[in-house]
């Protein structure tokens, strides 16, 4: 959704809360298909397991960090671990995640499982308004070989969707070495169903494209199904598989079908073979960058019914990250020499991505040569404007990251086309959330807990109610 550092497309975020991970274990298992879960919020708290040796030297651990035994803490990583991440380091990372989600009250989960040979421990701690989770990596001398955090915040489902009327059941999209996990959100009924495929954001987003407490694909999925539609969505590639991406983009081999469309695909033919879905009627609901990339998508696969387009870009994406740098360093009202530097790299950057300009295995705003050759002649405007199906396009006028200017290209450039709708909202940010303030959002808005409008959810769900 965002693109915040030099891994602008695989989007490894090394934010407050991710630390350092050296032991590359990011990727997990598949979950088998047709399983029904529950759709009630979920505290991440798990029936008592086997504890293990690597567990209990994790618990100890994240207690040293809470009781400020950082040295002693230390001396539970290995060689690779401890210099990456000093004591000092280690101090003001773990204070710095109290300053932001307050203070450890205890221990109310402790988990593991066993990937490429380490063994994976997660630590869940309480914390104001949240859980705190700590990801911890073991190596075969029951040392620490990577750590980092996230916060689990548990999900209060919006006043629009009613768990009542629909269940959600895991699913596996795509096959062979790709295989993600997925959700399939299905109203009560025999159906058969409309249904829509979301297809994510830049970055390793998971199936709700979760940012802070916020989770807007499962806004939209509980809250479209509560409307009788049903909604696919699952982890993205470079979610699931940071590992394996990040070695396509050193090798150069790695492009937008192996990061988006290729998988979206996966999920509209999964939808077409199951039951109660109507294979006439799959929509695909891309945002942001899913946006951006839907009319190519629905180019692969014309029996895709419709495009409903989420504050999609129209430029290019190297124009679109320029203007971001730009807005993110005028926020204080002024430009220090950082700021100044990062702007200039990133233009002198995005002019060689513009010309093609890219040396054998250089990396250009986060992304190989193969990635930019092959957008190099995609034009969304133009793609969409080729298709034949119905598309809606919504945008959010405080939307800092795809403006207004983007928007306006939607318009200019497909004006005149047929079974074309567009919605502005002037009140919403990226997420299509409503947040304090006037004028373009910032990017801690991002983080205000909220839901996708009510006015979002009614909209995309009548037009997708009034396609034939």
């Amino acid at each position: 959704m965002e693109h915040k550092t030099i891994w602008k497309i695989l989007g490894v975020l090394i934010v407050l809360i991710f630390v350092v991970i050296s032991a590359g274990i990011l990727s997990s298992g598949c979950l088998d298909s047709g399983t029904e879960v529950p759709v009630t919020p979920k505290v991440p708290i798990t029936p008592k397991v086997t504890i293990t040796p690597d567990m209990e030297i994790a618990k100890t651990f994240v207690n040293l960090l809470n009781e400020s035994e950082f040295e002693k803490a230390h001396g539970f990583f290995n060689k690779d671990v401890a210099e990456a991440l000093p004591v000092d380091e280690l101090n003001a990372t773990w204070n710095g995640l109290i300053d932001q989600y307050g203070v450890c009250t205890g221990i109310v989960n402790i988990s593991s499982t066993e990937e490429k040979g380490y063994e994976l421990v997660f630590v869940t701690c309480n914390v104001s308004n949240a859980f705190l989770e700590a990801r911890i990596v073991f190596d075969i001398h029951e040392k620490i070989a990577g750590l980092s955090f996230r916060p689990i915040y548990p999900y209060q489902p919006p006043e629009y969707a009613d768990p009542d009327t629909f269940t959600e059941i895991e699913c596996t999209v795509g096959t062979g070495k790709w295989k993600l996990p997925g959700a399939l959100t299905i109203p009560k009924g025999e159906g058969p169903f409309r249904a829509v495929v979301l297809v994510a954001g830049s970055g390793p987003e998971d199936m709700d494209e979760t940012i802070g407490p916020n989770k807007p694909f499962r806004d939209i999925a509980w809250g479209l199904a509560t409307e009788g539609i049903a909604v696919l969505r699952y982890d993205k590639r470079t979610y699931r598989y940071t590992e394996e991406c990040l070695a396509m983009i050193k090798n150069d081999n790695f492009t937008v079908n192996d990061e988006t469309i290729d998988d979206a695909i996966a999920a509209v033919d999964l939808l077409r073979e199951t039951e109660r879905i109507d294979p006439d009627n799959i929509s695909v609901l891309g945002h942001s960058w899913g946006g951006y990339l839907a009319p190519r998508i629905a180019a692969r696969d014309e029996n895709i019914s419709g495009l409903i387009l989420l504050a999609a870009g129209a430029r290019s994406l190297p124009d679109i990250i320029i203007q971001e740098t730009e807005y993110f360093a005028s926020l204080d009202g002024k430009m220090d020499e950082k700021e100044r530097k990062s702007l200039e790299e990133q233009t002198e950057q995005a002019k060689k991505v513009k010309e093609l300009n890219i040396s054998k295995g250089e990396i250009l705003l986060g992304a190989p040569e193969s990635y930019w050759e092959d957008l190099s002649d995609y034009n969304p405007v133009k793609t969409a404007r080729n298709l034949t199906r119905p598309i809606l396009i919504l945008q959010a006028e405080r939307d800092y990251h795809v403006t207004m200017v983007d928007y306006e290209m939607w318009i200019k450039g497909l004006t005149g086309k047929n079974n074309l709708c567009f919605i502005l909202y002037s009140d919403f940010n990226h997420l299509f959330m409503a947040v304090p303030g006037t004028g373009k959002a910032t990017p801690a808005d991002m983080y205000i807990p909220g839901h996708v409008a009510p006015i979002v959810i009614d909209n995309v769900a009548d037009w997708v109610k009034n396609q034939k």
